[in-house]
């Protein structure tokens, strides 16, 4: 299969994923921006300031956890799921003979022990669920052909960047960005999509990616997946004039991080006075 210019290009890069944990990634947040510190600048660069300077602790809720075992099992497959994540266990109450409960001092002091991530069964059981309503899709190919987890860094107007691709397919010419998505409700994906930021973060990648392969202009797909019955799977494709009109604000906003770098001066985006009028 000839590959396109942007996958000759990137043949070059590693697969920073084995090399590079989760941490590794997010710690060359203070050299490298991503995505994520983007919408944090966006919101307050007063905060995106504190974060790259190590004063937030980085949150790992439950819903971000579920979220990576989900892209680690649909996107890498079993293999790699068994090497990061531990399913169920748990010592047994011998009162019981049933595992200890999740918030007892037993089950904490099992689970500190543990090398890998653990998930337990009900999450697994959702996981294997929604990889096969995912499997189910006519886009499925776009997944199953291409490379997961992919990292590229580089310079975009000046300041370093890095991304992490969900999926990288160049099984056609320009190549195609993937992101999977995992959603409660797939009824209200689109108003989220504008909610949390992720034509932010798409306009992002194609950005870097174009910058770094010559100008090509990947095609731009997101896999939303409901966690919960029906998991229904529903496939956008992100418009190019959408992902134009998007980048312009990122430039924007980035330039003006670039700015705020130079000065030093970060601000919440709320010093002066407003009117609050009634709508």
């Amino acid at each position: 299969m000839r590959l396109s210019r942007a996958g000759w290009l990137l043949k070059s890069y590693e697969r920073l994923k084995k090399m590079e944990t989760d941490k590794e990634y997010h710690g060359k947040a203070g050299e490298y921006l991503s995505s994520s510190l983007l919408k944090h600048y966006i919101k307050c660069p007063a905060y995106y300031k504190r974060v790259i300077d190590g004063e937030v602790e980085r949150k790992d809720s439950d819903a971000f956890k579920f979220g990576r075992a989900a892209h680690c099992y649909i996107l890498e497959g079993a293999n790699a799921f068994n090497d990061n994540y531990v399913v169920g266990g748990g010592p047994i109450n011998p009162k019981t003979e049933k595992p200890f409960g999740e918030q007892t001092k037993k089950y904490k002091e099992w689970l500190a022990e543990q090398t890998c991530d653990v998930v337990n069964d009900k999450m697994f059981d959702t996981i294997l669920r929604m990889d096969e309503e995912i499997r189910k899709s006519e886009y499925y190919h776009i997944i199953n052909d291409g490379e997961p987890e992919v990292v590229v860094r580089g310079e975009y107007l000046g300041r370093k960047c890095q991304i992490r691709m969900d999926i990288l397919n160049n099984s056609v010419d320009q190549g195609i960005i993937a992101d999977l998505k995992t959603c409660d409700d797939l009824d209200r994906f689109e108003r989220d999509a504008a909610r949390f930021g992720y034509f932010t973060q798409f306009a992002f990648y194609r950005e870097i990616y174009k910058n770094e392969c010559y100008g090509c202009i990947p095609h731009f797909f997101v896999f939303a997946i409901e966690k919960k019955e029906p998991f229904r799977c529903g496939v956008f494709k992100v418009s190019g004039e959408t992902l134009d009109q998007v980048a312009e604000t990122n430039k924007a906003t980035i330039l003006d991080l670039i700015e705020s770098e130079k000065t030093g001066v970060f601000k919440t985006g709320y010093e002066e006075l407003r009117f609050l009028e009634r709508i």
